[in-house]
């Protein structure tokens, strides 16, 4: 479980810098396109080894999405072009202020919005040892943000 952990705090730490950089040399939209672009070749490929070697598998696939209720397509369509969208305006921020700075407001912004959420429409509860942290967490933002 811990390499789990290590790959996602990696791939979410390390890639602003490398999009930063890319961002002297291509547009965000050809960062996106090709981005998609190359994670698509891979699924695609997937598929094809799928189709080859097992298309029971594939078939699953298949009878999932197509069951999904039109309220669970409409969600996934949103989350398809919040991501779009979002990945634009990472690459816009990213391309213009320090990688230190944004991201850091960016998590703890993302962690408020998370508990808030989960605890409205999740029923997810709010501790005293949740709300010390949302509390040491808005602080962190004043900090980052005055000095």
């Amino acid at each position: 479980m811990i390499l789990f952990y290590i790959i996602v705090i990696l791939s979410w730490s390390l890639p602003p810098f490398f999009y930063k950089k890319l961002t002297a040399d291509l547009s965000f939209i050809n960062i996106i396109f090709l981005k998609h672009l190359l994670f698509h070749i891979l699924i695609l490929s997937y598929v094809i080894y799928l189709l080859i070697n097992r298309k029971k598998i594939l078939k699953k696939y298949a009878t999932e999405t197509l069951n999904l209720s039109i309220n669970n397509k409409l969600i996934f369509f949103g989350l398809v072009v919040l991501s779009l969208i979002s990945g634009y305006s990472q690459l816009e921020i990213i391309s213009k202020s320090q990688i230190s700075y944004f991201i850091p407001i960016v998590r703890a912004f993302s962690t408020l919005l998370i508990t808030f959420v989960g605890a409205y429409f999740f029923n997810e509860s709010i501790t005293k040892i949740k709300f010390l942290g949302i509390v040491f967490t808005i602080l962190g933002i004043y900090l980052l943000n005055v000095y």
